[in-house]
């Protein structure tokens, strides 16, 4: 019908757009979410790559790859005035005079000569500031000095009871790094960018330049909190739920343990990377934007489920309430034609004499009187539906004279069919308010339904009474077979006849 072809088209220009703006916000949110991780991951590659700049740049200065491997044989003796001069000296016990000799002048073993005598002084010497200054002497070259001079000078300061100086004090560290850096030297091999070494029982990360003939040498407990420092500082700029993990040949010295790797630098052997080590937090903000998308998706889809199922059920309500303002059309019509005929034939009667002939006159008038009176409570009922939801006068009137003046119709077309009519009408002191026309129209419609349905030989009863709120009512009674109980909810609804009023 075209109603439900309207109610379609209806919906469809609802659903449709409806559909098309969700799948719009759900690709906006996607695209969005896109650019957010490629923006936090660009902050964090970023991140990444500074903290493995400032980790590498703490490791310390490149100096040159030793070219020869331990200590190696010492330069020549120097063969002139000079060293002859410093060997005299030493030789008449005159060490003063050797220490200003330069370092190329060696004893017959090859060990400066002036560290030699810087011994020889420090042994019998008892002042503090000369002990230092002699000191400094004996270790300006160690890598020509036996640690036997060094444990030596070492014993002296504990014997006097003097703090040793830096260069005593520390001479084992400075030896320890000297022979350990000779030990790698000598097992470089080939130059790679970076690798790790085994010496003396430890590990150390070696890295060279081949071009400018440099290296960097440290041990791996120095290398792991100096990028653990660096990459701590950065890691406080990433999002939540991402990490730095920093590697160097292979070897994790910096980081944390994460997921596969969402951003990746290579650099001389190093290699940065930017990992999830908690999924659910870096994916929080984009679990949040979407629930919410979705719930707004879901609160608009069932919004527009509501109404259309509410404008279906308006549908529903209108395509009924048509049905029966058909049905109550053909019932109006049906029953106009009835008193209509009625009046016609009457009327024919007294206009052709038959009437006078008959001595019926009287009789046919009073039923024409009947039957336009019957006519005009149909008309009333009709301008009454039209009349619906505007205002309707209130007034006081006697309720009795009312009933009793719709019973007046009923009771003479009651005795034609041999049904008995009983009023009943109680007494009010004060007369009630409201509309007149409406409520005699509601209670002759009644009587006029009781006596539709009440076969001859029945009976009817009109009752007026008080009612237990402090008002009154009507209750009209019959012998016939009554409203069915399915239909008794209804029959307060407007233009519902129970049964097909089509079909009648």
């Amino acid at each position: 019908p075209p109603p439900l072809r309207r109610l379609l088209l209806h919906t469809l220009w609802v659903v449709v757009p409806f559909c098309l703006l969700a799948g719009l916000s759900w690709s906006a949110w996607r695209a969005d979410s896109r650019i957010r991780e490629n923006r936090l991951l660009d902050a964090a590659g970023r991140g990444a790559e500074r903290a493995l700049e400032e980790g590498r740049n703490a490791l310390g200065i490149w100096t040159p790859v030793p070219e020869r491997a331990g200590t190696g044989l010492p330069p020549v003796p120097a063969d002139d005035s000079a060293a002859e001069e410093a060997w005299k000296r030493y030789a008449a016990g005159d060490y003063e005079g050797v220490l200003g000799s330069a370092d190329t002048v060696r004893s017959e073993a090859g060990l400066p000569l002036r560290s030699l005598a810087a011994l020889q002084l420090l042994r019998s010497e008892t002042d503090p500031v000369r002990l230092a200054e002699l000191a400094a002497i004996l270790t300006t070259r160690m890598d020509f000095v036996s640690p036997s001079f060094l444990e030596e000078a070492e014993r002296r300061f504990v014997q006097l009871g003097i703090q040793p100086p830096p260069e005593i004090a520390n001479w084992r560290v400075r030896w320890d790094k000297l022979r350990m850096e000779e030990d790698l030297a000598s097992r470089l091999g080939e130059r790679v960018p970076v690798r790790w070494m085994d010496s003396a029982g430890k590990t150390f990360l070696v890295e060279t330049d081949s071009v400018r003939g440099n290296w960097r040498v440290n041990e791996e407990s120095s290398v792991r909190a100096l990028v653990e420092k660096a990459r701590m500082i950065e890691s406080g700029s990433l999002a939540d739920g991402l990490g730095i993990s920093i590697s160097v040949a292979g070897r994790r010295v910096a980081g944390d343990a994460g997921l596969n790797p969402v951003y990746q630098m290579d650099r001389g052997g190093w290699r940065c990377e930017v990992v999830v080590i908690d999924e659910s937090a870096y994916k929080n903000a984009e679990i949040t934007s979407r629930n919410i998308i979705t719930a707004v998706i879901a609160v608009a889809g069932a919004a527009v489920a509501v109404g259309l199922v509410l404008a279906g059920r308006s549908y529903l309500r209108a395509v009924e309430l048509a049905r029966r303002q058909s049905e109550f059309m053909a019932a109006v019509s049906h029953e106009m034609r009835t008193p209509l005929a009625a009046m016609q034939l009457l009327a024919e009667s007294l206009e052709s004499g038959v009437a006078d002939r008959s001595g019926q006159r009287a009789e046919h008038t009073r039923m024409i009187r009947e039957e336009s009176a019957r006519l005009g409570d149909l008309v009333g009922n009709v301008l009454a539906f039209t009349r619906e939801g505007r205002p309707e006068p209130h007034e006081a009137f006697d309720v009795g004279a009312m009933v009793a003046d719709a019973a007046s119709l009923i009771g003479p077309m009651a005795e034609r069919r041999g049904v008995k009519f009983d009023l009943t009408v109680a007494d009010f002191p004060e007369p009630p308010s409201g509309d007149f026309a409406a409520l005699r129209r509601a209670v002759l419609n009644l009587l006029d339904n009781a006596l539709k349905h009440t076969p001859g030989g029945g009976r009817i009863s009109c009752e007026v009474r008080h009612s237990n709120e402090g008002g009154w009512c009507v209750v009209v009674g019959d012998s016939g077979p009554g409203v069915p109980l399915e239909e008794r909810v209804r029959i307060f609804e407007a233009f519902y006849r129970v049964g097909d009023e089509l079909r009648r």
